[in-house]
């Protein structure tokens, strides 16, 4: 929904997908925005009249995060198949699937690099995943937490990132 808070109105709601929603992320140039649902797709919507302008899909459960690169030209995700993508607005498709070794936890959070070339997942196993955008290739991960990583964010610069986990502590990484 897009509510004027200075009216206290609701401008309209967005309907479309078919189970919960699970992330949002807002779009660079603040026109639009994508939604992760357990229904296994990625919508992404037009903030000025809220329809939804194209429906991606690849994931095979619940996509828990998007997040927006800053060039607004792609997104990824992480879902519960154990799974980060990256989505491609421009070319209407996926244009890159990330799975760990082990390829054992689904994944709740995401976010990209300022260069794009790294992308970050929280996950079921405490730790955080990192992938070499375009080699596809596992990085490594970040350890510390004690249990499920549930958010991550980068900021614009990139310097660090941000983790919290339902082992109640928050963590920044550089």
């Amino acid at each position: 929904m897009l509510w004027d808070l200075e009216k206290g109105v609701k401008d309209f709601e967005c309907n479309g997908h078919a189970g919960d929603v699970m992330s949002m992320s807002l779009h660079p140039d603040k026109t639009s925005f994508v939604t992760g649902s357990v229904d296994r797709s990625i919508k992404l919507w037009d903030i000025r009249d809220g329809e939804c302008k194209q429906t991606f899909w690849g994931h095979e459960s619940d996509v828990n995060s998007v997040c927006f690169h800053s060039s607004g030209f792609y997104f990824g995700t992480g879902s519960d198949d154990k799974t980060a993508r990256l989505f491609d607005i421009r070319a209407d498709q996926q244009i890159g699937l990330y799975q760990t070794p082990s390829n054992k936890s689904g994944f709740t959070s995401c976010g990209l690099s300022t260069s794009g070339r790294v992308i970050l997942c929280g996950s079921d196993d405490s730790s955080v995943h990192s992938w070499d955008t375009l080699k596809a290739k596992h990085n490594g991960c970040l350890t510390g937490h004690e249990n499920r990583v549930t958010s991550l964010s980068m900021p614009d610069n990139g310097m660090a990132v941000v983790t919290g986990s339902w082992d109640s502590s928050v963590r920044v990484w550089n």
